[in-house]
């Protein structure tokens, strides 16, 4: 029973090396004023463009997102997002918003002494 226990927590451990850290977001914007408006697209764009979320109009803001970063490392998580009406066309980018994540340790200290 220990060793089924052991193999259990090392997979749980492995598996969180392997997809990163989860990270709660939230997301907000001015909703687009068309009338044929149907949905808005979040997209992430490190490395690659990745949809996150599909979110209806109108939107409940902010609408929250649940993404993952590199455990222990640090990077800068860029968003757009697009609007999309009945139609199925698809707006340009939004401007670019950033979150930086940062799950990388502190340097550790030098020098400590201990003295009587």
């Amino acid at each position: 029973m220990k060793r089924i226990i052991l193999i259990v927590l090392a997979m749980i451990f492995m598996s969180s090396l392997v997809f990163g850290a989860s990270i709660n977001l939230k997301a907000t914007w001015t909703p687009n004023t068309e009338t044929d408006m149907k949905e808005y697209r979040l997209y992430r764009l490190d490395p690659t463009r990745v949809l996150v979320g599909t979110i209806p109009h109108p939107p409940i803001l902010p609408y929250e997102f649940t993404t993952t970063g590199p455990d222990g490392g640090e990077v800068l998580m860029t968003f757009v997002l697009t609007a999309t009406d009945q139609a199925g066309n698809e707006s340009g980018d939004s401007n670019v918003a950033t979150f930086p994540f940062d799950q990388k340790a502190p340097v550790a200290p030098i020098g400590v002494s201990i003295a009587k």
